[in-house]
């Protein structure tokens, strides 16, 4: 009977140590189940704070959005003022270009007028006679007339030579013209 008893013993103390052990596996899933819950609700906590973040998510995109509107004006403005600099620089230069060629045709056209007049000097001068009068001073003596020139520009050449130096004056009014609006177009846009 003791043996039974012993034995009885025995039983339930391994169905204590089993229900035990069963126990703290129950223990553990229970403080997993308690755990997850915790994470659930954080996660329900979280999900709260959604609406709020996604807002300041759209405030932020619509920020940025502005910002890279801005960038692109920015840019297309940025590009037009070097295309106006380009533009102003080429006015300048065409201006000097045509206010150069413009002072040598008016020095070749100064040099031939020259000649012209000296020519007509000559012409006058041969007509002259002792004794009587210059037509030009008056005097009735000629002690050093002027001479005659083998290349006497004739007056039509010289009336075609002072319509291109006319017309040069133009262009370098208009070249001028230009680049001074360039200029000032520039000025006015780099300004805004």
């Amino acid at each position: 009977e003791q043996l039974q008893v012993l034995d009885h013993y025995l039983k339930v103390r391994k169905q204590c140590e089993a229900e035990k052990t069963g126990f703290g596996l129950l223990k553990t899933r229970q403080d997993k189940w308690e755990e997850e819950l915790l994470s659930k609700t954080a996660g329900q906590e979280r999900l709260k704070e959604v609406p709020v973040l996604l807002l300041n998510s759209q405030a932020e995109l619509n920020m940025l959005e502005q910002e890279r509107n801005q960038l692109n004006k920015f840019a297309l403005q940025l590009k037009r003022l070097k295309q106006m600099g380009e533009e102003t620089k080429e006015a300048r230069q065409r201006y000097l270009s045509v206010v150069k060629v413009r002072d040598e045709k008016r020095q070749e056209y100064q040099q031939m007028e020259q000649l012209f007049f000296d020519a007509q000097a000559g012409v006058l001068a041969q007509r002259l006679e002792e004794g009587m009068p210059c037509p030009v001073c008056g005097s009735l003596e000629h002690p050093k007339p002027a001479a005659s020139s083998a290349h006497i520009p004739d007056e039509k050449r010289l009336k075609e030579e002072k319509e291109k130096l006319t017309r040069l004056e133009g262009e370098v009014g208009r070249t001028s013209s230009d680049a001074k609006n360039k200029g000032e177009q520039l000025q006015e846009t780099a300004s805004l």
